[in-house]
């Protein structure tokens, strides 16, 4: 999932496995999409992980359940 910056707090944030910023935003791994789209609706954009994407953010979540 990617989106703007600006949409990231302590609520949003707990929603997302892992989360990335850049200059261009922000992109997550989140394993609840429905809680993701109550709570920020078309303000992101949903794609769904590849492997890829979740080898690449599981590496950095040791601690956390993936």
């Amino acid at each position: 999932m990617k989106g703007s910056i600006d949409l990231l707090n302590l609520d949003t944030e707990k929603s997302f496995i892992k989360t990335e910023c850049s200059s261009y935003g922000f992109q997550a791994l989140t394993n609840d999409v429905a809680e993701v789209k109550a709570l920020l609706g078309n303000r992101v954009v949903i794609e769904e992980a590849t492997l890829e994407d979740i080898m690449f953010y599981a590496k950095g979540t040791k601690h956390q359940n993936v």
